[in-house]
């Protein structure tokens, strides 16, 4: 919320330098977004239609999936597509050829379709390869990737956070449930993730102060080891590295 009690949606980097207020209760977020890339601020990317993992399916439909992403993306934001994240970051050879005719001109990939691409790329991850269709693929940095999602060795698994899979329990709605006791989850979380090996009936109430608190701390180790990490790849290939995060 902001001093005048309207709400807030912010993005910030560097004291604010992107901001995106609103003074109704429903910001049109496509819009606030769209005019900061406008400003060459961010680039948005797009996805496939329905988040279908290419490789599983023929040509056509692939191409079909796409042409609708990308359609999706001008209908909303005024203009093509330039990058798409497909989905579950599925390729196989041939998928490039599908993404130029669009106009796509990169994609990305997990760290292994570059790292086992043949030939090696030079620089690994670090850096994109060009595909025979001019298209470039960007890979995802793994170490981004694990801090970001991963309940065990990354940010979700710290105490402080909401339990996603702490649903409340059936006992305080049980005049609600579904005829023959059947019963749907509420999204009614009020539990904290306690610890790894803490079972849901006995993880602790959930304090909105704490996981702020362990917000800040993350966003600045998160930019803290992505320095670090461009720093040490810099030394030892003498090229400043790409880090594609998460």
């Amino acid at each position: 919320m902001s001093g005048s009690g309207r709400p807030r949606s912010s993005i910030a980097r560097d004291s604010s330098t992107l901001s995106i207020d609103s003074s109704t209760s429903t910001p049109d977020l496509t819009a606030a977004f769209a005019a900061l890339q406008d400003r060459g601020l961010l680039e948005l990317v797009t996805s496939c239609a329905t988040h279908a993992f290419l490789p599983g399916f023929d040509a056509g439909y692939a191409r079909a999936q796409i042409s609708l992403g990308a359609r999706c993306y001008q209908h909303h934001l005024g203009r093509r597509p330039a990058g798409m994240w497909l989905p579950e970051c599925g390729f196989v050879p041939g998928t490039d050829r599908l993404l130029a005719d669009e106009g796509i001109r990169y994609f990305l990939v997990d760290a292994h379709a570059l790292e086992l691409a043949d030939p090696p790329p030079v620089f690994a991850r670090y850096a994109p390869v060009r595909c025979p269709s001019g298209v470039a693929a960007f890979a995802r940095n793994p170490e981004s990737s694990a801090q970001v999602w991963s309940a065990e060795v990354g940010y979700p698994g710290d105490p402080r956070y909401r339990d996603i899979g702490h649903d409340l329990g059936s006992a305080p709605i049980a005049r609600f449930l579904l005829p023959g006791g059947g019963r749907r989850k509420l999204g009614l979380r009020y539990h904290r993730v306690t610890g790894r090996d803490v079972p849901l009936h006995a993880t602790l109430p959930y304090r909105r102060a704490w996981a702020l608190e362990a917000v800040n701390e993350h966003a600045q180790h998160f930019v803290h080891e992505r320095a670090r990490r461009v720093d040490e790849v810099r030394t030892r290939t003498g090229r400043v590295p790409v880090i594609v995060a998460p």
